[in-house]
């Protein structure tokens, strides 16, 4: 988004902050999904924004419910709690092998602590109202049929950039250039003006 004096604003979403990943992983599990319960705590500053990555897999070959829930809690400073339920559709991405395809149907949210900010069907983004730590909870789902092997909660914020201003020494080396290049004509003028009068001179005698 543009904005004044010539300025860019960009989104950086970041999981890692001073060397720390906050991130959880199924490998850092007992079997092979993130544990209902498991959490993750970071902190923010008002006007910031949060967000959630994640990945899953089926955890059965046999037919499932046309939609899965999984279910998380995002708890503030104030103890104030926040809850985001993605909805899973499974379908078979190969009739023959029996191979089953996840899809992230839609995301519903709610509660206090977090302002609902650019989210969309398919996108969560919560605002950030009070300073201090805020814990995200994997609260559970349909594990019977679903695997959380990965889950990160990101941080979003915002940058101004000033795509001109590397261009500023390449704008002064053109004005000294074209100063440089004028007093060089002055000079040359002068000069030939000059000769001209030399050569009057000459004639004259």
């Amino acid at each position: 988004m543009a904005s004044s004096n010539s300025s860019l604003t960009k989104q950086n979403e970041t999981a890692e902050e001073d060397g720390v990943q906050y991130v959880l992983e199924a490998s850092n599990f007992s079997g092979s999904s993130i544990s209902t319960g498991a959490n993750l705590t970071r902190h923010y500053e008002v006007g910031q924004k949060v967000s959630l990555a994640l990945r899953i897999a089926p955890n059965t070959t046999t037919a499932m419910p046309d939609l899965l829930p999984l279910n998380f809690t995002i708890s503030g400073p104030s103890n104030e709690q926040f809850y985001v339920l993605f909805w899973i559709d499974p379908f078979l991405h190969n009739p023959k092998t029996g191979a089953i395809e996840l899809a992230l149907k839609e995301i519903e949210w709610g509660g206090d602590g977090l302002i609902a900010e650019n989210t969309s069907s398919t996108t969560f983004i919560g605002r950030i109202v009070e300073d201090g730590n805020y814990e995200l909870v994997f609260e559970g789902g349909a594990m019977t049929y679903l695997r959380l092997t990965y889950l990160a909660l990101l941080k979003i914020t915002l940058e101004k950039e000033y795509p001109y201003t590397l261009m500023l020494p390449l704008g002064i080396l053109f004005v000294i250039a074209g100063a440089l290049s004028g007093l060089w004509v002055i000079r040359i003028t002068r000069s030939q003006r000059s000769i001209g009068r030399m050569k009057a001179g000459n004639s004259a005698k």
